[in-house]
């Protein structure tokens, strides 16, 4: 603004300056180029009265110094020339001074020099005697003069242009100043111009509005930023470049950075600092997407393992007016949510395949007794097998039942529990299943009894399991052992077996429901394979913990741990087979 002001003002100064030289040289000189002709037309007159007095004498006598004279007669013969002499002088007949003269009594003419540097003027008057007296003075041409006064011209210009180019400075700088120290956040104060009123007032206006606006983006910013942190799903915000323009701590753990590196990024965004998403995110699955993102202007969906966990990767892409943007990436851990589609799968497939065992030998014999195609001396054998599967299925259905139950937040009647007694019940029971399996079952207690507040038959079915599961894998003339005590608030049972073991990569999976290391032994021995599972739930519901520790071919410790109930009543009148269990 400040150059086109100044450059506009110099050249009107200059243009208006060498107009004006122009315009006052062309009016002197038409100015004294008028008086030189009266003067040449005064001297003429005078001539003719002189001529008339004296005759040709006079014209001779005349100071021809300034003035050329000359005598012509009506035929255009030169009679008579002051600076040539008349008979080298061709007829001026033709001359336009002389004709006109010869015609209307006075004639005037000016004609140049073949250079252009002289301008003769000519003044011609009739004479009484028919003769034409003419009168010429020579003067330099304007292209003369200004070559004569070049020099103090150019002087003159220069000292113009100076001054023009001085005040073009400071018109420029004086017209810009109220512009330029224009306070934008108090325009309507200061020097200011008239007709710069209304756009002070508006700017005043937009300023306010702005302020208003500002406060508004902060607190929502600030809302974003609590409501963005205090999520556990991952968040970035990518501009058109996918730069990040924001991300929370879960999304800065998500691709693995240091902890509080969000904070600092965003502190780093604000100063104006480029982070490309794809340099900072190692995870080339997720880079993928979001390229994919931009380029289709669609949503994206993908889950992206990373080592133990899986992520679920949203990339959906921002438009406005049918243009990118920028892009939201949301990064959602459903590694449980996997491992519980998979459990689920798992479950479903290990329940359909256990009922449908008992299912098939159940239909199968009931097929052929009803049929007739039993022997008679068979019906009873199949009938014992078809009533062995029925007890079985039905086992697994109360167990599944059981576990449901329990996964959705079994509330039990807790009471005090002697375990010295439940445990000397346990091996009772399963004394029978030990002697066919030639095992020995032995039992180690304190002789104070430990008791913890807790569900009866829940308890139970904790230590049945184990004891069961002991004798079950242990071999023919091995042993197993339940041994109880109290250590530190905490009632420590533990069930050893001399087992073929179990290996370190199953130890993590025996809990879960329908899991056998080895299936085919598994089947063979029977069971459900949801003791384990209860066992885990169980003791899960009771505050406790259950643990594994083994080695193949050197026999398994479970050990639970309870905690002590701090009641008085040692529970030693309970009869662990009248307990149930309450949903």
């Amino acid at each position: 603004m400040t150059k086109k002001i100044f450059y506009a003002i110099f050249s009107v100064c200059t243009l208006v300056f060498l107009s004006s030289m122009i315009l006052t040289f062309s009016t002197l000189f038409q100015y004294f180029s008028s008086v030189e002709k009266d003067q040449l037309h005064s001297s003429l007159e005078l001539a003719a009265q002189g001529y008339d007095q004296e005759g040709l004498r006079f014209l001779e006598d005349m100071d021809h110094e300034d003035y050329r004279v000359s005598l012509i007669s009506a035929k255009g013969n030169v009679l008579y020339d002051s600076s040539t002499g008349s008979d080298a002088l061709p007829s001026h007949a033709d001359r336009e001074e002389v004709k006109e003269a010869l015609e209307t009594g006075w004639g005037e003419s000016t004609r140049y020099s073949e250079t252009l540097t002289e301008q003769a003027i000519y003044s011609a008057m009739k004479l009484p005697d028919g003769n034409v007296l003419r009168i010429s003075v020579s003067r330099y041409s304007v292209l003369t003069l200004l070559m004569g006064v070049a020099t103090p011209l150019i002087s003159i210009f220069c000292g113009a242009l100076l001054a023009a180019l001085v005040l073009a400075i400071w018109l420029s700088h004086r017209i810009m100043s109220p512009l330029e120290n224009l306070d934008l956040d108090h325009p309507e104060q200061g020097e200011i111009y008239e007709e710069m009123k209304p756009i002070a007032d508006r700017l005043s206006r937009y300023r306010r509005d702005l302020d208003r606006q500002k406060r508004r983006l902060r607190v929502q910013q600030a809302e974003f930023d609590t409501v963005a942190a205090g999520i556990e799903e991952g968040l970035l915000l990518l501009d058109q470049e996918l730069n990040i323009l924001y991300l929370n701590e879960a999304a800065a753990a998500a691709l693995d950075l240091a902890p509080g590196a969000a904070q600092k990024i965003q502190t780093e965004i604000g100063a104006g600092k480029e982070f490309p998403f794809e340099r900072l995110c190692l995870l080339k699955p997720v880079v993928d997407l979001a390229r994919k993102a931009r380029k289709s202007c669609q949503p994206q969906n993908a889950l992206v393992p990373v080592e133990d966990r899986v992520w679920l990767v949203q990339a959906g892409p921002v438009m406005a007016r049918e243009k990118f943007r920028g892009e939201s990436i949301l990064l959602l851990d459903v590694t449980e949510r996997q491992q519980m589609e998979r459990m689920r799968k798992e479950f479903t497939g290990n329940v359909s395949h256990e009922l449908k065992t008992p299912l098939q030998t159940i239909s199968g014999y009931s097929e052929l007794m009803a049929q007739g195609l039993a022997r008679p001396e068979d019906v009873q054998g199949m009938a014992e097998r078809i009533l062995r599967e029925a007890r079985r299925m039905s086992t697994q259905v109360d167990q599944i039942l059981t576990l449901t139950r329990m996964d959705e937040g079994l509330e039990v009647k807790r009471e005090a529990v002697n375990l010295n007694g439940l445990i000397g019940s346990v091996q009772a029971d399963v004394q029978e299943t030990a002697s066919r399996s030639r095992v020995s079952v032995t039992v180690q207690e304190p002789d104070v009894p430990v008791v913890v507040q807790g569900n009866p038959q829940l308890l139970r079915s904790v230590v049945f399991n184990l004891t069961e599961n002991a004798i079950k894998y242990s071999a023919p003339d091995s042993h197993v052992q339940l041994e109880l005590r109290s250590d530190g608030g905490e009632a420590v049972l533990l069930v050893k077996d001399d087992g073929p073991g179990i290996a370190p990569a199953d130890q993590e999976r025996i809990f879960e429901r329908f899991y056998r290391v080895d299936k085919s032994r598994s089947r063979q021995l029977g069971g459900t394979g949801l003791g384990l599972a209860i066992v885990k739930n169980a003791v899960r519901l009771h505050g406790g913990t259950v643990s594994v520790d083994s080695e193949p071919g050197k026999g398994s410790v479970f050990t639970v741990r309870l905690p002590v109930s701090e009641t008085g009543d040692s529970g030693e009148d309970t009869d662990p087979d009248s307990m149930q269990a309450e949903s």
